[in-house]
């Protein structure tokens, strides 16, 4: 399916048992940018959803029979999309964004 998303998905709910994700991001830019904690600034941003940064799906490959057939590949094309609509909803019900900052510098 899409398993990048996945294994993100599944990254971000075991980070939130461990530690705070406020927390994680603070630690994760701190280490990226060799920036002392005490400088790094956190801001929770529910402007923001995890759709709009999330890349779009890699195209799959449908089945021989299903790629010669333009009918059943029009369903499965949409069936695609649906599902990659539906986790991006689910996910930006389930992912909080935050921005980052500090030391004079922001992820881009």
């Amino acid at each position: 399916m899409f398993p990048l998303v996945l294994v993100l998905l599944g990254t971000l709910l075991a980070l939130a048992d461990c530690k705070r994700l406020g927390t994680g991001a603070r630690e994760d830019f701190a280490r990226e940018y060799s920036c002392p904690e005490a400088r790094v600034a956190v801001t929770e941003r529910s402007d923001l959803r995890y759709s709009a940064f999330s890349p779009p799906p890699s195209p799959g490959t449908p089945a021989p029979e299903v790629a010669a057939d333009p009918e059943r590949l029009a369903k499965w094309t949409s069936d695609q999309q649906e599902e990659h609509s539906a986790l991006m909803r689910d996910l930006d019900r389930a992912v909080t964004m935050y921005q980052v900052t500090g030391c004079d510098r922001s992820p881009t």
